[in-house]
């Protein structure tokens, strides 16, 4: 006997995450900047972003790349780079400490 389709588990039950959303400047000069989701963390301190426009392409990128969309001379804080899953292999290590984390007066990263 099938179940009534109101016994089966809905696909919206859980609300899905909202994107982090970051701005990445480029390595070189002759890279443009863009506009990247921010992924997971990977095992060598890197975090894996993925391209918003264009092939959409995942690559890991150094989080000092990557700033606020909004005001591009700051940093990503980072207990948001450390709220990013795990997804390296082995343990998760966790994120060290940060220098923007001994700033009080810094308020935190509008999401």
């Amino acid at each position: 006997m099938r179940p009534a389709q109101s016994e089966l588990p809905s696909l919206t039950d859980a609300p899905a995450a909202p994107e982090i959303l970051a701005h990445l400047n480029g390595e070189h000069e002759r890279q443009l900047p863009q506009v990247v989701a921010l992924v997971a963390r990977t095992g060598k301190g890197k975090i894996t972003v993925r391209e918003t426009v264009g092939l959409r392409r995942v690559f890991a990128v150094w989080p000092w790349r990557l700033r606020d969309r909004q005001d591009r001379s700051r940093k990503i804080p980072t207990p948001v780079l450390r709220a990013l899953p795990w997804a390296g292999t082995g343990e998760d290590p966790g994120m060290p400490t940060g220098e923007d984390e001994k700033d009080v007066n810094q308020e935190e990263m509008r999401l």
